[in-house]
């Protein structure tokens, strides 16, 4: 039995909801740790967390700290709770996951979205479509967290740092649940072009021409 040595990444955006459990740092260890317990040839050589960091980016540290030990080869595995949590870019995240980790070898998990690069348990389309939901969600919190900061700017609210350089997002984050479900048809047509514009990319790809 091939023995992978495993990195447990978890990230929590600041964006995120930290009220829902499911998103929660200890949760993600939960989910990660109980889907180990089930899979023996699983041995966890570092756990890396990425808290208060968007996926949008990968210049987080702990993430760049999972590379590093993936490139000394000390690593040849990374599980995370789902794609989102590994990054919430389309093409960038679908990079390391097509190109990156297997030219290290490396087998990826993403639990709750059933990806297992070892026995191929989603296709393609399949996480090229999810992938293209996180960017979109992702695209949309963005423009909203703006639009709500604006709202807290004229109102005379203060928008900034506490003394611990906390941001102050408590308010905003109910102004963003609103927001979320007024623009939730406008999100699926976004996340539509997206799809459309993966769906061309892939057939491209697969039939080596295009006009």
């Amino acid at each position: 039995m091939q023995v992978y040595k495993t990195i447990k990444y978890i990230r929590l955006s600041y964006t995120d909801d930290k009220s829902v459990e499911s998103d929660s740092v200890a949760n993600q260890r939960r989910l990660i740790d109980d889907y180990i317990a089930r899979h023996p040839e699983i041995e966890v050589v570092a756990e890396k967390i990425d808290d208060g960091y968007s996926g949008v980016l990968f210049d987080r540290p702990a993430f760049q700290e999972m590379m590093r030990m993936i490139e000394q080869g000390e690593a040849n595995c990374v599980i995370v709770k789902d794609l989102s949590r590994l990054g919430r870019e389309y093409i960038e995240t679908g990079r390391y996951m097509r190109r990156v980790f297997p030219a290290y070898g490396v087998r990826f998990i993403a639990i709750n979205d059933n990806v297992d690069t070892e026995t191929d348990a989603a296709d393609d389309l399949t996480v090229s479509v999810k992938n293209i939901m996180n960017e979109a969600y992702s695209r949309d919190i963005s423009v909203k967290t703006r639009s709500a900061l604006d709202v807290k700017r004229r109102s005379g609210d203060f928008v900034g740092a506490n003394d611990h350089g906390v941001h102050v997002l408590d308010s905003v984050e109910e102004l963003l649940v609103g927001l979320i479900f007024l623009q939730k048809h406008y999100l699926v047509a976004r996340a539509l072009k997206f799809l459309l514009d993966a769906l061309y990319s892939l057939s491209c790809e697969r039939l080596s021409s295009c006009n």
